[in-house]
């Protein structure tokens, strides 16, 4: 049996994270997890653990990683994960690495590699500034980079695209930087300080991001 591929995808919102998340998902053949996919699905479901879910959305709460962790591991269990994952999005920070770890030890499965997609500030907030976000899916497009195929609606679910208020708000930006590597820069490190880090330049167009990691990862 081979050993499965399992990668964590990190970036700073903005980075492109989230799409090359799903190429590399679609050129391994394994499934693309998403936090924000799963606990959707989560609260979707008639039980009290979606019921205590969708409160925390509803009302704008981050989710306890008390109540994500065994949605993790349930997720990472099913039969398509048998040959690996993409996990994106999460840990967040280091105390969810470290419980993630921990899930991970118990399925006896290894992370093959963390991957951090990284930009600078000035090319993050020049992304930003394009940015288009589905009121429905959350789907992520840029007016520049990656356009949706109608001009103001979502290419998956036919949604309306809008720009976040945040998204052209310098300051806010800069607080987010900072707030991401104070907690998520803790969790890059853990992998770096285990030899599993891989960082790629996200200062390219995507296919070219793309190719760099396949390069770097030897994936033909």
């Amino acid at each position: 049996m081979n050993t499965p591929q399992i990668y964590l995808m990190f970036g700073i919102q903005g980075a492109g994270k989230g799409t090359q998340a799903v190429l590399l998902a679609q050129a391994l053949h394994i499934p693309h997890i998403s936090m924000g996919d799963i606990l959707r699905e989560t609260a979707q479901q008639d039980t009290p653990l979606a019921a205590e879910i969708r409160s925390y959305i509803e009302h704008g709460n981050l989710v306890p990683d008390e109540l994500i962790m065994p949605i993790f591991k349930e997720r990472f269990a099913r039969d398509d994960c048998q040959k690996g994952f993409i996990l994106d999005g999460f840990p967040r920070k280091l105390s969810q690495a470290e419980k993630l770890q921990a899930i991970l030890d118990e399925l006896g499965i290894e992370i093959t590699r963390a991957i951090d997609i990284h930009i600078s500030e000035t090319e993050l907030l020049s992304r930003l500034a394009s940015r288009l976000v589905c009121t429905s899916c959350g789907a992520v497009y840029n007016e520049n980079s990656a356009p949706p195929k109608t001009e103001g609606l979502c290419d998956q679910c036919g949604g309306k695209l809008v720009k976040r208020q945040d998204d052209s708000d310098v300051e806010a930006i800069r607080t987010r930087i900072r707030h991401f590597h104070d907690t998520t820069g803790q969790a890059i490190e853990y992998y770096r300080q285990r030899d599993l880090l891989l960082e790629i330049h996200g200062e390219q167009p995507i296919a070219d991001v793309f190719q760099e990691m396949k390069q770097k990862l030897g994936i033909v």
